[in-house]
């Protein structure tokens, strides 16, 4: 039974993918509100 470390360390990894695609989703979820905020404006200055 050696692939028990393996796997842990397979669950490691994907907690870390998790995190790393948390953060990601939050920049682009400031960049989209960004944009959106940028775009308003512009609009309404029209």
């Amino acid at each position: 039974m050696q692939d028990n470390g393996r796997w842990k360390g397979g669950v490691e990894i994907m907690a870390i993918k998790k995190s790393v695609w948390s953060m990601i989703l939050k920049v682009a979820v400031a960049v989209v509100t960004a944009i959106a905020g940028v775009l308003g404006v512009n609009a309404m200055t029209l």
